[in-house]
């Protein structure tokens, strides 16, 4: 954790507001939140340590989300999900390997459903859900999406869940 007139990088995967005003930025670096104060602006930077087991779970934060009690989420690629308190440490959940023997900690998008229900593009299987609740992560059956990787994961108009893919959008 530092802080700096700047972002922790340039390459930028998603910026959030959340709740409060705060405005967040995921890069392949790290977490920046910008921080307001009056005329002059900085920036509080997360990042990855091995020697802290409370900071994030990797340097590069795909996507973040606010979940409805008024948890960030934040997904990495390799470091799977994590989670922001109040003081700013970072509880890493992980999912198990798979049969392949690739981790599927490799998380590119974070939705909540209506049920409270997180849906994850993971890269190893496509889609995963996590229930914040019990701290289960379960494989989704994507056998109508082929070999299509998600790219992202949004809400329709009749309670289902969209799918963006390289083949187009997909319902569920």
């Amino acid at each position: 954790e530092n802080d700096s007139a700047s972002i922790v990088g340039n390459s930028i995967n998603e910026i959030y507001e959340d709740h409060s005003g705060s405005l967040w930025v995921c890069t392949d670096a790290g977490l920046s939140q910008l921080i307001r104060g009056g005329e002059k602006h900085h920036f509080k930077n997360y990042l990855h340590s091995l020697k802290d087991a409370h900071k994030t779970g990797g340097n590069a934060v795909t996507d973040i989300m606010e979940d409805r009690s008024g948890n960030l989420w934040v997904s990495m690629r390799g470091g799977g999900l994590n989670r922001l308190d109040e003081s700013g440490q970072f509880t890493r959940f992980l999912h198990a390997e798979d049969s392949s023997g690739r981790l599927e900690n490799w998380i590119e998008n974070l939705h909540e459903d209506v049920n409270g229900i997180f849906w994850l593009s993971a890269r190893a299987s496509r889609l995963v859900t996590f229930d914040p609740r019990s701290g289960v992560f379960t494989r989704y059956n994507t056998e109508q999406l082929g070999e299509e990787h998600v790219y992202g994961i949004g809400n329709g108009s009749l309670g289902n869940l969209l799918l963006s893919t390289t083949k187009g959008l997909f319902s569920l």
